[in-house]
């Protein structure tokens, strides 16, 4: 397992990771994708 890794088995419902969070607590990030694959970021 690579860290940060989520080992998915029903990949057809959405999956909402800290969902319960509140919005005080939001954070922006700015990803850049350096590999040779492509990335979904939402």
């Amino acid at each position: 397992m690579i860290p940060g890794e989520y080992k998915i088995k029903d990949r057809n419902n959405d999956i909402k990771i800290n969902a319960e969070r509140t919005t005080e607590k939001t954070v922006t990030l700015t990803i850049t994708n350096t590999g040779d694959r492509p990335t979904k970021t939402i």
